[in-house]
């Protein structure tokens, strides 16, 4: 396979990171975690396996850039959603979140695998990728406090926490494989399947029933 020539401007490093990270994110969401390797993605990119070290020290460093990447496209389309809608109720608050979480489920995927992920990574690139949060949750503060104004402080820090415990942890539960829902109907028949947008949203009504 030819290699690409080592990028000599930060535009070429940035495309070509682009390109590898592309590339990341079509195995790791036909495979998952495990399909990820340097061999996976020297297999779908003009790029050796020995030229990706130029870019990334593993896979989970490979990884980590693709949740900021997808994190960032999320967070964004997130915040011109609450541009467009500032002012809704309790009502409108949940159904908001849960209908933009439910439609843009990827980043929850590698949500269930950071553990992993983060094991692998260097300290500063970690510190890097906890950065991304700020932002994010000055927003979401901010939108939360619009729709409840009675709440105090501490009520819409302790909601807030919960709810992104909830948010990085469902997928999991809402997006079982089939041979898990095999399982589980051998098991216990009448355990149904759970839809996300229907889980959160009745999560998220309880939640906030005491910040109004």
């Amino acid at each position: 396979m030819a290699d690409f020539i080592r990028a000599r401007t930060e535009d070429q490093f940035r495309i070509r990171r682009d390109m590898i990270l592309a590339a990341c994110e079509e195995i790791y969401f036909s495979g998952g975690y495990v399909a990820v390797t340097f061999n996976t993605v020297s297999a779908k990119t003009s790029f050796t396996r020995p030229a990706l070290y130029n870019y990334y020290k593993n896979r989970d460093e490979m990884l980590l850039d693709l949740v900021r990447k997808l994190y960032s496209e999320w967070r964004d389309g997130l915040f011109k959603l609450i541009e467009e809608n500032e002012n809704v109720d309790r009502e409108g608050y949940c159904t908001l979140l849960s209908d933009y979480a439910s439609e843009n489920d990827g980043i929850f995927k590698l949500f269930t695998d950071m553990h992993l992920i983060e094991e692998n990574c260097e300290l500063d690139h970690l510190v890097e990728a906890k950065k991304d949060t700020d932002e994010f949750l000055t927003r979401i503060t901010e939108f939360t406090r619009r729709t409840f104004p009675k709440a105090s402080d501490e009520q819409i820090a302790d909601y807030l926490n919960n709810a992104i415990l909830i948010f990085s942890a469902i997928y999991p539960f809402t997006h079982r494989s089939q041979r898990v829902v095999d399982s589980n109907h051998a098991t216990i028949p009448e355990v149904s399947s759970v839809n996300m947008r229907e889980m959160l949203y009745r999560v998220l009504m309880n939640a906030t029933a005491g910040l109004e």
